[in-house]
């Protein structure tokens, strides 16, 4: 008890959301043509790697979306 409420500890089949993503993502309902474009395969980048992408448009698009 903390504060007067009751706290669990429940360890997550997927802690982290890359995880979730490269086990699950087959499994969504993602639409017809997104599903085609995954099924053909896909790369989850994350953190630096994003500063590494060498496709200037969708950098643009990017920073302009965060």
């Amino acid at each position: 008890m903390e504060n007067g409420k009751y706290v669990f500890e429940i360890r997550r089949k997927y802690p982290m959301a890359k995880e979730l993503l490269e086990n699950q993502l087959m499994h969504c309902s993602l639409g017809k043509q997104v599903h085609q474009s995954v099924n053909e395969g896909f790369e989850l980048i994350e953190n630096a790697e994003i500063c590494r992408l060498k496709d200037t448009d969708f950098r643009v698009f990017l920073r302009k979306w965060l």
